[in-house]
């Protein structure tokens, strides 16, 4: 799947503007995932994987 250059920067704006520090920023953050792992099941999982990787030092496939 190709990424769309004018979507990644909707997407990088609206979570640029959540504020992580109140629980409404919280929610929306957590919203935003759900979507995305109902869009994208297998992505998500394995972004994880990634982040547990590198959390790990262990390395890490782009």
């Amino acid at each position: 799947m190709q990424s769309d250059p004018q979507l990644d920067a909707v997407l990088a704006q609206c979570l640029a503007e959540l504020d992580l520090s109140s629980a409404d920023g919280r929610a929306g953050l957590r919203a935003a995932l759900r979507h995305l792992e109902e869009a994208a099941p297998k992505q998500i999982e394995a972004s994880a994987a990634r982040v547990q990787r590198r959390r790990l030092g262990l390395p890490v496939r782009p």
